[in-house]
């Protein structure tokens, strides 16, 4: 596949206010943020990177944590099977306050070598739990869940060729 899409879906017991926070460990040297989007970018150079973009954005804040030792350890990968071989790495921590149930999309894009983020734009709306993800070739992806009392339902995705004619559906329960 070309890139994709994670749903984590956050269900309280009780209708307080909560943070969730939301952790991603790049297997990376340096990561960029671009500050509108949110995206967390792998930039390496001249080597394959990930990039990562919240599709729900309202209210979120991300920190990107390397070799933290206090108050916790984080941002951290093993190099081998022994602990004390490790090395600091480029880890975005996403958080956000909420009450109730809380859906998170992500998009997941894999990037050859030098590539830039391909994504031009991402609408996510919260009363169907739909997102539009448009690529800067004029592609576009739309992809929607059914959520229950404690898990997503359905999840249907389309994709639309450059002229806005429907390439791809896929469904699954």
């Amino acid at each position: 596949p070309e890139c994709w899409l994670v749903w984590d879906l956050f269900s309280p017991a009780d209708d307080g206010d909560h943070r969730y926070d939301t952790v991603f460990h790049l297997n990376n040297q340096d990561a960029t943020l671009d500050e509108g989007t949110l995206a967390v970018i792998g930039a390496d150079p001249d080597v394959a990177n990930l990039a990562i973009v919240p599709l729900r954005r309202e209210n979120l804040t991300v920190d990107i944590i390397k070799g933290q030792t206090e108050p916790e350890v984080q941002g951290w990968v093993a190099n081998a099977t022994r602990d004390e071989d490790v090395s600091p790495v480029p880890t975005p921590i996403y958080h956000r306050q909420g009450t109730g149930q809380w859906l998170e999309p992500w998009l997941l894009y894999p990037l050859r070598a030098n590539e830039k983020l391909p994504v031009s734009a991402v609408e996510f709306d919260k009363q169907t739990n739909s997102c539009s993800i448009t690529l800067a070739d004029g592609r576009k992806i739309v992809a929607a869940v059914t959520l229950g009392k404690d898990a997503i339902g359905e999840v249907s995705i389309k994709s639309f060729d450059a002229n806005g004619t429907l390439s791809k559906t896929a469904v699954a329960k």
